[in-house]
């Protein structure tokens, strides 16, 4: 029993740390995204480096102007190789250039290294081969050989694409190389990560990852942070453990796109890790800005890599943006289809609710119109019903002819169906025509006997026969017995100021006294 409760604890811890790491590198990988969203200000510092670097080195002269193009070319080596290459032609054109041989040597390997990056490996093992060992010092011995090394290293990656052979005949310059280095190299921690690539090289992942952990917890400078997590990436990749290769992968790219190189190694091969594990979205943004940079370098071996496997993740891209650009439409239809039945519902219920408040309005007034005059209720009712009828069949009308545009998926009709307010427009015209004819014919002698009221110069003249104007018919509402200015507004779709205006302007021009006046348009 208690073994069962120890292996169910143990399983459950190890679901938890897995679940942890997980998210750590989400997060990691949500941070990238962001550093790659905003790589070009990188970029600009380093590029604003390398102008203030450029116009210092252009100030001096003699050992200051060399060490200045030195800083210059680290500055351009990585980031912008034929900028590199130039730098180098600046310091061969040096006065002490012809008699310093250190730094003739320090040129060619320069030289050697960027030639190696652009992709032109043959004339770069050309002049390292040509270059005399036994004459030059320490330091350009170390560089000779951290060059050769990662040129051979370059040329191993390049040539696994084509033959496993002559890759492997790289892969032993390499380990040779790394003897060499060991053997010069006394920086203890650059040291450390020579032998933890030699255990690499050896397959000995656990070396290489008990060497690098204890060099990240003592501290490094930002170059060997990078390395060395590079290499904990390459252990973990050894060993099966993909999420923690995704994790340093993560660690070292953000590290090489903040530094503003434009030359690296850790985003390409990111970006094909999480292709295999599925996360094409991400692989396909990574991969396109590797091949971004790499342009930018002039680093014709990373663009080489990343092209050979672009084709594939941008198809499986394209494939997945079109799954989700059809599931986006369908889903899409499928919802605006249904915002727009809702509408078309919740304006019809409305409109019709509003034609049956209205309705329930009028036949109230008709009711009590009718106490006085039984004839006139019956007639004007009989129009009124007809009017409603008339109405509601033109609003069935628009709605079947907006139901079949919906049912032919005709949206843009549709849509402009729903934006134009001419049915409304047409509909408000038949009811005022009709309203006017019907007004008129219940009372035929309303416009005279209402300008009898008043004095010449505010008398009304309706614009055609037949017709009421809208002074005329804010007093015919109010002789109907619609007193409220606020109905009366609402009735003829016009503003309460609009009814107050017309109401006084008419009221001022009356005959009579002022107060009397409604009263007597009462009893035209």
């Amino acid at each position: 029993m208690r073994f069962l409760l120890r292996y169910a604890l143990s399983v459950a811890l190890l679901f938890l740390a897995t679940l942890s790491s997980a998210q750590k590198t989400e997060q990691l990988l949500n941070r990238l995204d962001e550093i790659i969203e905003v790589k070009d200000s990188f970029r600009s510092v380093r590029q604003d480096k390398s102008d203030s670097l450029s116009s210092i080195a252009n100030s001096l002269h003699g050992a200051d102007r060399v060490a200045a193009l030195k800083m210059l070319y680290n500055v351009y080596n990585g980031f912008r190789a034929d900028s590199a290459l130039a730098c180098i032609q600046r310091i061969e054109k040096e006065p002490s250039f012809s008699s310093d041989v250190d730094l003739q040597v320090f040129a060619k390997i320069s030289r050697a290294r960027t030639l190696a990056m652009m992709g032109l490996f043959s004339e770069s093992f050309d002049i390292l081969d040509a270059i005399d060992l036994s004459s030059i010092g320490v330091e350009n011995r170390l560089n000779f050989f951290y060059t050769k090394f990662t040129v051979s290293g370059w040329c191993a990656e390049y040539a696994s694409h084509a033959t496993e052979d002559i890759a492997e005949s790289y892969r032993q310059l390499m380990r040779s190389t790394v003897d060499s280095i060991i053997v010069t190299e006394k920086n203890p921690e650059l040291l450390d990560m020579i032998r933890a690539t030699k255990a690499l090289n050896e397959n000995r992942p656990g070396d290489v990852l008990e060497i690098c952990r204890r060099l990240l917890d003592n501290g490094l400078v930002d170059e060997q942070r990078i390395f060395a997590n590079s290499l904990m990436s390459m252990a973990y990749q050894k060993i099966g453990q993909t999420e923690l290769q995704i994790h340093y992968l993560a660690v070292t790219a953000i590290a090489d796109i903040e530094s503003g190189v434009t030359e690296y190694m850790a985003l390409p091969q990111l970006a094909q890790v999480l292709f295999v594990n599925g996360d094409i979205q991400r692989a396909y943004r990574y991969l396109t800005c590797s091949i971004e940079d790499a342009n930018f370098c002039k680093a014709r071996l990373r663009t080489i890599e990343a092209s050979t496997t672009f084709p594939i993740i941008d198809k499986a891209f394209r494939a997945s943006q079109a799954a989700k650009r059809k599931y986006v439409v369908i889903a899409m239809s499928i919802l605006a289809g249904f915002m727009l039945i809702l509408v078309a519902m919740i304006w019809f219920l409305r409109r019709q609710m509003h034609k049956l408040n209205y309705t329930r309005q009028e036949l109230e007034r008709a009711h009590d119109c009718l106490k006085a005059a039984d004839k006139k209720k019956d007639e004007y009712l009989a129009i009124y019903l007809n009017s409603c009828q008339q109405c509601i069949t033109s609003i069935d009308r628009y709605r079947r002819s907006l139901l079949a545009l919906l049912q032919s998926h005709k949206m843009d009709e549709l849509l402009r169906q729903l934006k134009s307010d001419s049915f409304a427009n047409t509909e408000l015209e038949h009811f005022y025509a009709d309203f006017d004819k019907t007004f008129l014919d219940l009372y035929p002698h309303f416009i005279e006997k209402f300008n009898a009221l008043l004095k010449p110069e505010a008398r009304q003249i309706p614009d055609k026969e037949g017709q009421l104007s809208t002074v005329l018919r804010i007093f015919a509402l109010i002789r109907m017995g619609m007193d409220d200015s606020e109905a009366i507004a609402h009735f003829l779709n016009c503003s309460l100021r609009t009814v107050y205006n017309y109401r006084s302007r008419v009221t001022k021009g009356c005959i009579s006294d002022k107060d009397d006046f409604i009263r007597l348009v009462m009893q035209i």
